[in-house]
């Protein structure tokens, strides 16, 4: 076995089990909790990883707020802030896990890497965990409309999926 495939899997085992950690603390400490949004990052950096889950009031409410403060920010300052975007009238979510309502459900430091992580490397194994991630959903109280994205080299909130029981 080489040292970059055992590292993937120390990674991925790593992941599965935060990921596991994170659902039974849902289970156990909110079990009336929709869940809305799942977020699955890892900053590459500081070799961090978190997942983040939202409920759709919580995301209302977050989505309402950034567009007013938008809108108010553009008419005190025009010179400074351009009036929201059309895409950001029509945002639907939260995209920063950082703003869920339980931003750090389980966290997991993987401090036994030497150095940060590449995204060559952990692009292809959180695929793999947000896969995993969406199989070991049953048993949470899901929206219809419930979403699970992974972060990406460009955004922390990103190849979202549906997230079906």
């Amino acid at each position: 076995m080489s040292t970059t495939q055992s590292t993937a899997q120390r990674y991925e085992s790593d992941m599965q089990a935060m990921i596991d950690k994170a659902y039974r603390t849902l289970l156990r400490d909110h079990p009336r909790v929709q869940v809305y949004t799942v977020s699955i990052w890892t900053d590459p950096e500081a070799r961090v990883s978190a997942v983040a889950i939202d409920t759709k009031a919580h995301s209302d409410r977050c989505v309402k707020r950034h567009i007013a403060s938008r809108i108010r920010d553009a008419k005190r300052y025009p010179e400074l802030y351009a009036a929201p975007s059309q895409e950001e009238l029509e945002m639907q979510r939260m995209g920063s896990p950082a703003d869920f309502k339980f931003p750090r459900m389980a966290t997991r430091c993987h401090y036994w890497h030497r150095g940060p992580f590449k995204w060559s490397f952990l692009r292809p194994v959180l695929r793999r965990v947000q896969s995993y991630a969406i199989r070991q959903a049953v048993g949470l109280r899901i929206h219809e409309d419930a979403r699970i994205s992974i972060n990406s080299s460009q955004d922390w909130y990103d190849h979202e999926r549906p997230l079906h029981k």
